[in-house]
């Protein structure tokens, strides 16, 4: 499963990312990989928002076209990533798609986590899938040069 993080700052900046991306690759099961936008909102404390990666279609009848792959995600799994038991709220509103938060610390850090079920509207592709020549099947990661919303 591959794992694209979206950060103004370094990876490195963010002392548990190991720990997100390793709860990531334990509690999601599906065909599609995930796409993680993180945002610090004020000093040690940390949003993330982590949802099915989008796909764009290269080649064929639906080039340009996007996709995402469903997931299954074991909230279990995912809540031990933290330091303590964290809250936990399933949310279904017309803003959002449906998704479950976490709130609590991670290594002391206060940290909300957000697993979407689709990507949200505004989000651009992070892989491209090509359905055409040598590369017919593969999937590659994407990072378009336009800043995230």
């Amino acid at each position: 499963m591959r794992i694209s993080v979206r950060y103004k700052k370094k990876n490195n900046g963010i002392k548990f990312m190991d720990k997100i991306k390793n709860a990531i690759s334990e509690a999601w099961y599906g065909p599609g990989n995930a796409t993680v936008f993180v945002k610090e909102y004020k000093k040690d404390h940390f949003a993330f928002m982590i949802y099915p990666s989008i796909r764009e279609i290269v080649g064929g009848k639906q080039d340009g076209q996007t996709i995402f792959a469903g997931y299954i995600g074991n909230i279990n799994k995912f809540a031990k990533v933290f330091d303590k038991t964290p809250r936990i709220y399933f949310k279904a509103e017309h803003v959002v798609a449906p998704h479950v938060l976490f709130i609590g610390k991670i290594r002391g850090y206060n940290v909300r986590v957000v697993l979407i079920s689709m990507p949200p509207p505004d989000k651009e592709p992070t892989e491209r899938v090509f359905t055409y020549g040598l590369k017919k099947g593969k999937v590659q990661s994407y990072f378009p040069k336009n800043k995230e919303k």
